[in-house]
């Protein structure tokens, strides 16, 4: 089981490692934008020239009727450019997902050419499954938005201590709750288009793991939250210096001029948004796929460095005193005693046997 640690770095690499859906992810985004603001400016156009054919009263009122001629095909069009937006992000998580996941599980870049594939086979699945989490944290905003609006009415009209207090216990508790509602979303949406299951089944296996590992998706959300909030200010330092003195004025060349710079900005920390969320889905897939047992162990790493073992200086050895051999008292030499000279016996003469004739004995 991977700790949120290894999840976030196994996410970090899969987003580095592949590049081209940052890219296509910040050109998603982008194009997303500027399609849901198409409609706006149209209708400001449109506007714009009725206004102008006319004097500055009758152009007034001439641009107010339009638009409130154009409010519905306006909405009706702002709402099919949020529709395409958000079918074009289900299409893409489909094909990106399974991809950060296959990432994560082989420890190195999956094979190219499967994005297109993936993403067909997924369609279905992530567009009911994200279709279902929209709708559910739709539902739940909207509940909240409710609850809380009579309750800070309830406060005006009646202000009591024990009234602004459970005002604020309820917002706190409905901050946390769709919060955890948003990351049971996200894994949804992991299970359903990394792990191929169901609408239903993604849903109860997301929800489980949810609970087994509730410290790591928590952990991994807040931590890619807090880069987003670090990216965000400094997208808004480099905003800010942008806006200098001479595009404050009424210099029109220094701000006509200033405008690309700003949209360069803002291309730039997009995409470094979106290679952060392309990371936090990554990181989220490496969780899934280790509750299905597919990543075993810890990812390899780098090896550590060697230890070095300090020298230890050998402790100067005390000189031992000699001392001295003891006189050996010398030992009184013992003369060798005079040994008797035993006496020669002489050998006795032996007989000589006599012969016998050899003819005796018959």
């Amino acid at each position: 089981m991977i700790r949120a640690q290894n999840a976030i770095r196994l996410g970090l690499r899969a987003a580095t490692r592949n590049p081209e859906l940052a890219f296509a992810k910040t050109l998603l985004d982008l194009g997303g934008t500027a399609l849901s603001l198409l409609p706006v400016v149209f209708a400001a156009v449109c506007a714009y020239v009725v206004a102008t054919r006319a004097d500055l009263a009758a152009g007034l009122f001439r641009a107010v009727a339009a638009l409130q001629a154009m409010t519905w095909s306006t909405a009706g069009a702002l709402a099919c450019a949020l529709l395409l937006s958000w079918a074009l992000g289900a299409a893409f998580w489909s094909g990106a997902l399974p991809l950060l996941a296959a990432d994560a599980e082989l420890s190195r870049r999956p094979p190219p050419g499967n994005f297109f594939l993936l993403a067909g086979r997924g369609f279905s699945r992530v567009v009911s499954a994200s279709a279902m989490a929209t709708g559910i944290l739709l539902l739940v905003r909207i509940a909240f938005v409710i609850v809380i609006g009579g309750s800070a009415l309830a406060c005006i009209l009646h202000p009591t201590v024990g009234r602004f207090a459970a005002v604020a216990l309820f917002l706190t508790a409905a901050i946390a709750l769709y919060f955890l509602l948003d990351l049971l979303g996200e894994l949804w949406l992991v299970r359903a288009a990394a792990l191929g299951d169901g609408t239903t089944v993604a849903f109860g296996r997301a929800a489980s793991l949810l609970g087994r590992r509730l410290g790591a998706c928590l952990l991994v959300s807040i931590e890619f939250a807090f880069f987003d909030l670090m990216v965000a200010l400094v997208s808004g330092f480099a905003v800010a210096g942008a806006l200098s003195q001479a595009d404050v004025g009424l210099d029109p060349n220094s701000t006509v001029f200033s405008i690309p710079a700003r949209v360069a900005v803002s291309i730039a920390f997009g995409a470094v948004f979106a290679w952060l969320e392309v990371a936090r889905k990554g990181s989220l897939a490496a969780l899934a796929a280790d509750d299905d047992g597919l990543i075993e162990g810890p990812p390899p790493g780098p090896a550590p460095p060697p230890r070095r073992e300090p020298i230890v200086e050998a402790l100067p050895v005390p000189e031992e005193r000699i001392v001295e051999a003891l006189p050996v008292p010398e030992e009184p030499i013992v003369e060798a005693l005079p040994v008797p000279e035993e006496p020669i016996v002489e050998a006795l003469p032996v007989p000589e046997e006599e012969k016998k004739d050899p003819g005796e004995g018959e």
